[in-house]
Protein backbone atom coordinates (compact mmCIF):
# COMPACT_ATOMS: atom_id res chain seq x y z
CA UNK A 1 0.00 0.00 0.00
CA UNK A 2 2.79 2.44 0.87
CA UNK A 3 4.51 2.01 -2.48
CA UNK A 4 1.23 2.56 -4.34
CA UNK A 5 0.64 5.83 -2.51
CA UNK A 6 4.26 6.87 -3.04
CA UNK A 7 3.81 6.27 -6.75
CA UNK A 8 0.64 8.40 -6.73
CA UNK A 9 2.54 11.23 -5.01
CA UNK A 10 5.55 11.00 -7.35
CA UNK A 11 3.45 10.99 -10.50
CA UNK A 12 1.29 13.81 -9.08
CA UNK A 13 4.42 15.90 -8.55
CA UNK A 14 5.58 15.16 -12.10
CA UNK A 15 2.11 16.11 -13.37
CA UNK A 16 2.28 19.36 -11.42
CA UNK A 17 5.77 20.15 -12.75
CA UNK A 18 4.75 19.56 -16.37
CA UNK A 19 1.56 21.55 -15.89
CA UNK A 20 3.53 24.51 -14.53
CA UNK A 21 6.06 24.29 -17.37
CA UNK A 22 3.33 24.42 -19.99
CA UNK A 23 1.29 27.09 -18.20
CA UNK A 24 4.35 29.34 -18.02
CA UNK A 25 5.27 28.82 -21.67
CA UNK A 26 2.81 28.11 -24.50
CA UNK A 27 -0.13 27.18 -22.30
CA UNK A 28 -2.23 24.06 -22.42
CA UNK A 29 -5.72 22.76 -22.92
CA UNK A 30 -7.39 21.77 -19.64
CA UNK A 31 -10.54 19.68 -19.85
CA UNK A 32 -11.27 19.64 -16.11
CA UNK A 33 -13.43 22.71 -15.36
CA UNK A 34 -12.40 22.81 -11.69
CA UNK A 35 -8.69 22.69 -12.52
CA UNK A 36 -9.26 25.28 -15.26
CA UNK A 37 -10.98 27.53 -12.70
CA UNK A 38 -8.04 27.15 -10.26
CA UNK A 39 -5.59 27.91 -13.07
CA UNK A 40 -7.68 30.97 -13.90
CA UNK A 41 -6.29 32.56 -10.73
CA UNK A 42 -3.09 32.95 -12.80
CA UNK A 43 -1.00 32.08 -9.74
CA UNK A 44 1.32 29.07 -9.61
CA UNK A 45 1.09 28.90 -5.80
CA UNK A 46 -2.70 28.54 -5.91
CA UNK A 47 -2.32 25.60 -8.29
CA UNK A 48 0.44 24.02 -6.18
CA UNK A 49 -1.64 24.37 -3.01
CA UNK A 50 -4.74 23.00 -4.74
CA UNK A 51 -2.84 19.95 -6.02
CA UNK A 52 -1.08 19.32 -2.69
CA UNK A 53 -4.32 19.53 -0.70
CA UNK A 54 -6.17 17.15 -3.03
CA UNK A 55 -3.40 14.55 -3.27
CA UNK A 56 -2.55 14.88 0.41
CA UNK A 57 -6.17 14.40 1.46
CA UNK A 58 -6.68 11.39 -0.82
CA UNK A 59 -3.45 9.70 0.30
CA UNK A 60 -4.19 10.39 3.97
CA UNK A 61 -7.65 8.84 3.72
CA UNK A 62 -6.31 5.82 1.85
CA UNK A 63 -3.44 5.38 4.30
CA UNK A 64 -5.64 5.61 7.40
CA UNK A 65 -8.02 3.04 5.94
CA UNK A 66 -5.26 0.94 4.37
CA UNK A 67 -6.44 -2.31 5.95
CA UNK A 68 -9.78 -2.21 4.18
CA UNK A 69 -10.39 -3.78 0.81
CA UNK A 70 -11.87 -0.51 -0.49
CA UNK A 71 -8.71 1.45 0.38
CA UNK A 72 -6.50 -1.10 -1.35
CA UNK A 73 -8.72 -0.96 -4.40
CA UNK A 74 -8.72 2.85 -4.25
CA UNK A 75 -4.93 2.99 -4.08
CA UNK A 76 -4.64 0.59 -7.01
CA UNK A 77 -7.12 2.55 -9.10
CA UNK A 78 -5.39 5.79 -8.16
CA UNK A 79 -2.08 4.33 -9.32
CA UNK A 80 -3.56 3.18 -12.61
CA UNK A 81 -5.11 6.60 -13.20
CA UNK A 82 -1.81 8.34 -12.51
CA UNK A 83 0.06 5.97 -14.83
CA UNK A 84 -2.56 6.65 -17.53
CA UNK A 85 -1.96 10.36 -16.94
CA UNK A 86 1.77 9.78 -17.47
CA UNK A 87 1.07 8.22 -20.84
CA UNK A 88 -1.22 11.14 -21.74
CA UNK A 89 1.59 13.57 -20.89
CA UNK A 90 4.00 11.69 -23.15
CA UNK A 91 1.62 12.06 -26.09
CA UNK A 92 0.76 15.65 -25.20
CA UNK A 93 4.36 16.80 -24.98
CA UNK A 94 5.17 15.18 -28.31
CA UNK A 95 2.28 16.83 -30.14
CA UNK A 96 1.33 20.12 -28.52
CA UNK A 97 3.98 22.41 -29.99
CA UNK A 98 3.38 21.24 -33.56
CA UNK A 99 -0.40 21.54 -33.13
CA UNK A 100 -0.11 25.06 -31.70
CA UNK A 101 2.28 26.12 -34.49
CA UNK A 102 -0.08 24.77 -37.17
CA UNK A 103 -3.26 26.08 -35.48
CA UNK A 104 -2.48 29.13 -33.34
CA UNK A 105 -6.21 29.82 -32.96
CA UNK A 106 -6.40 26.82 -30.64
CA UNK A 107 -5.01 29.03 -27.89
CA UNK A 108 -8.18 31.13 -28.10
CA UNK A 109 -10.52 28.27 -27.11
CA UNK A 110 -12.31 28.27 -23.76
CA UNK A 111 -10.30 25.30 -22.49
CA UNK A 112 -6.89 26.89 -23.15
CA UNK A 113 -5.11 28.22 -20.07
CA UNK A 114 -1.81 30.03 -19.66
CA UNK A 115 -0.09 31.91 -16.86
CA UNK A 116 0.91 35.45 -17.77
Amino acid sequence: MAWLLCLVVIVSLADLALTLIFLRSIGMSEGNPIARWVMGANCPWVLVLFKMVLVGFACTVLWRTRHSRAAKLGAGVGCLVMLWLCLRWVGYTEQVSSVVMANPEITQTSTWVRFN
